[in-house]
C-alpha cells in the first residue's frame, strides 16, 4: 500500500488534511470521496529506502480470509448497484494485505481496459486458482457475477472451516511432543554433564539406561554440529521429495495408512473434493472440466491420482459412479449418492450432500481422535520424561541400597 498526503472539504465546506494508505492516486481518491464531498488535494509520500528494502524482503502472503472477504464484497457492491470497476476501486483501498491491494489494483486497470474480469484473475494465477477463475468466467458469460461470488465465498467458507478444524486437532499434540522433545534434550545435553563427575567417584558399574544416556550426552556434546546438519537435511530432503510428484504420492500413501489419522485425511479429501466438484459443475462447467479443476485441491496425492485416472474412461462415455466404484478410493455412499445424481440429473446436488456428510463426518472423528489423544499423549510423555529422570537417578538408588546393604 502507499501513503498520500491528502486534503479534502466536507459536505459543510470544512478543510480537512491528513494522511490514508490507498493502492493508487484513483483508490485514494475513491476512498476519500466515500467520506467528503470534495476533495482538494492527493500527493504521494515516498518511502524512504529502508522501506522500500524492507518490503522487498517481507514475504507477502495472501490468505483464504483475504480471497474469502474479496469475494464477499464484491458481491455486495455488485448487487448493490456498483460498477465493476468503483467495487475494485473500493476493494484495492480498504484491502488488508499490500500484496491483495497491488493484485486488486491491477485487476482493476486490466477491467478498465476492456479485459473480461475471469482473464485478468487468470494472469494472477497463485492467488486466484483455476476452479475460482472458471466460476467468474461463468458468471460473466452468463450475467450472474454476484451470485457465482457468493458460491465461491461460500465454499472458500467451508473449506477454511473445514482446514481449521483439522490444524486444529494436530496443533495440540505437535507442541506437546515439541515441548517434551525440548526438554528431553535440554535434560540429555545440560543435566547430564553436571552429574557425570559425581558419577565418575562411585566405585561401582553405571547401570545400562545411565550409560545409554552418558553416550548420547558424549555424542551431542562433541558433534553437535553434526546433529544439527543432519536435522537441517532431513527437512530439506523431506521438503524436496514432498516436491516431486512420486515423493508426493508416496508420503501422502503413507500418512493414510496410519491408524486413526489415516481415515481422517482421506475424508478430508474426499469432503474436499466434493464441495470443489459440486460448485464448479454446478455453475455449468462440463464435467470433465470440473474434474480438472478438483486436480490438486484434496490436499491428497493419492486422491488426486484416481480423479486423474478417472478422467480419461469418462471422456470415453463411462460413468461417474462405475469409474468411482472401480477406483477403490471412494465409498459406497460415495458411489451410491453420485448414480442417484446421475440417473435423476442433480449431480451437483447430490455430490453437495457428499460434501455435507463427509464434512460432518470429519468433525466427528476430529474430536473422537482428540479424545483419544490428549491422555495416550500425557502417558507418553510422562513415560518418557520419567525413563529419563530413572535413569539418571539409578545409579543413587543403586548406591544407597549397597550402603544401606
Amino acid at each position: 500500500m502507499n501513503r498520500f498526503r491528502y486534503a479534502a472539504l466536507d459536505h459543510k465546506g470544512s478543510a480537512h488534511r491528513g494522511i490514508l494508505e490507498a493502492a493508487s492516486p484513483e483508490a485514494a481518491v475513491a476512498a476519500l470521496a466515500r467520506t467528503y464531498a470534495a476533495v482538494t488535494e492527493v500527493k504521494e509520500l515516498k518511502p524512504s529506502w529502508f522501506t522500500v528494502w524492507f518490503n522487498r524482503i517481507r514475504p507477502q502472503r495472501i490468505t483464504t480470509e483475504h480471497l474469502l472477504s474479496f469475494s464477499h464484497e464484491l458481491a455486495a457492491m455488485l448487487n448493490a448497484g456498483l460498477s465493476l470497476k468503483a467495487a475494485l476501486d473500493i476493494i484495492a483501498a480498504d484491502a488488508g494485505s499490500e500484496r491483495m491491494a497491488y493484485t486488486v489494483d491491477s485487476i482493476c486497470q486490466q477491467v478498465q481496459q476492456g479485459i473480461p474480469l475471469a482473464t485478468a484473475m487468470a494472469r494472477h494465477g497463485r492467488i486466484f486458482p483455476p476452479n475460482y477463475v472458471s466460476l467468474v468466467r461463468a458468471g460473466e458469460n452468463s450475467g450472474t457475477l454476484p451470485l457465482m461470488l457468493e458460491r465461491l465465498a461460500d465454499q472458500l467458507s467451508a473449506a477454511e472451516s473445514l482446514t481449521s478444524k483439522v490444524k486444529g486437532a494436530f496443533y495440540y499434540p505437535a507442541i506437546v511432543l515439541a515441548f517434551a522433545g525440548i526438554l528431553s534434550t535440554v535434560i540429555i545435553a545440560v543435566g547430564i554433564p553436571m552429574l557425570k563427575g559425581m558419577y565418575g567417584s562411585m566405585a561401582m558399574q553405571l547401570p545400562l539406561p545411565t550409560r545409554i544416556l552418558l553416550g548420547i550426552s558424549n555424542a551431542l556434546s562433541h558433534w553437535w554440529g553434526l546433529f544439527i546438519l543432519a536435522a537441517v537435511g532431513l527437512v530439506v530432503s523431506f521438503r524436496r521429495l514432498n516436491a516431486t510428484p512420486w515423493g508426493s504420492l508416496a508420503l501422502d500413501r503413507l500418512r493414510l495408512k496410519i491408524p486413526v489419522v489415516g481415515a481422517v485425511l482421506r475424508d478430508l479429501a474426499i469432503a474436499r473434493f466434493a464441495r470443489n466438484f459440486s460448485t464448479v459443475f454446478g455453475a455449468g462447467i462440463p464435467i470433465l472440466q470440473a474434474l480438472e479443476f478438483t486436480l490438486g485441491t484434496t490436499g491428497s496425492a493419492t486422491v488426486d491420482e484416481s480423479i486423474g485416472n478417472l478422467i480419461p474412461r469418462i471422456e470415453e462415455g463411462a460413468s461417474l459412479s462405475t469409474q468411482l466404484r472401480e477406483s477403490g478410493h471412494f465409498s459406497s455412499i460415495v458411489v451410491g449418492l453420485v448414480a442417484a445424481g446421475e440417473n435423476s440429473g442433480c449431480l451437483d446436488t447430490m455430490v453437495g450432500k457428499i460434501a455435507e456428510f463427509y464434512e460432518e463426518r470429519v468433525d466427528s472423528n476430529l474430536k473422537s481422535l482428540t479424545s483419544i489423544i490428549e491422555p495416550v499423549l500425557m502417558a507418553g510423555v510422562g513415560l518418557m520424561l520419567g525413563g529419563l529422570i530413572l535413569a539418571l537417578g539409578l545409579p543413587f538408588l543403586n548406591l544407597s541400597m549397597a550402603v544401606a546393604a
